[in-house]
């Protein structure tokens, strides 16, 4: 069946006929992604929601759905930014890295939070827009900040340790257990901070019982 009709249906006016076209289309997977790439720019608002949404399901390993994306991550609507940010949660969008960082910018926090999210899968590259985010504002942003900058702690030992002291105990337990089971604590700043948010946490008793 082709899917470009089922994409015309999400634009439509009846809320159940919208979600039985969303169905159908994840349940094409692949086949639905030419219709869908053709639909990322579409004007329909609530289509594009969709459609971008699909494409971190059906289109996570095809690369063709990688600059769609990050189109959308500059779109004015803030759930297709944010979608468009989680959706790019690959390792294979190193071309999506530039895009995320300004993203980390974003007027809405959960936008910043999913862009902080899928840097950290990919694997950060240069820091400073990651460095800088450390400071902001929300506290599911920064803990998201901590899980990539963990990825590189020898060279963001000052940042993880100031996540690691934070006045929000859910950043503290977040950027800990991302050191702690990502294995990676070369800077003996961040092993003596980590040490701290642990035991501040609770967690280093439950690291030493799962240990034994």
């Amino acid at each position: 069946a082709s899917a470009a009709p089922l994409v015309e249906a999400l634009a439509g006016g009846d809320a159940r006929a919208r979600e039985e076209a969303r169905l159908a289309l994840a349940w094409l997977k692949e086949a639905a992604l030419p219709a869908l790439l053709d639909a990322v720019r579409v004007e329909d608002v609530r289509t594009r929601r969709v459609v971008v949404e699909l494409l971190g399901g059906a289109g996570r390993s095809a690369p063709e759905t990688i600059a769609p994306l990050v189109h959308a991550l500059a779109d004015e609507d803030a759930i297709v930014r944010e979608q468009a940010a989680w959706s790019l949660y690959r390792p294979d969008a190193k071309e999506a890295i530039p895009a995320l960082e300004r993203a980390l910018l974003d007027q809405v926090a959960k936008v910043r939070e999913c862009a902080a999210h899928a840097l950290a899968c990919i694997g950060p590259e240069n820091l400073d827009a990651l460095n800088a985010a450390v400071s902001d504002e929300d506290a599911h942003v920064r803990a998201a900040v901590g899980e990539a900058l963990a990825k590189r702690p020898a060279d963001a030992s000052a940042q993880l340790s100031r996540l690691l002291a934070d006045s929000d105990p859910g950043v503290r337990a977040s950027v800990a257990r991302s050191l702690l089971y990502g294995g990676k604590r070369d800077s003996k700043g961040v092993r003596d901070a980590l040490l701290r948010a642990l035991e501040d946490t609770g967690m280093a008793d439950r690291h030493r019982q799962a240990q034994a």
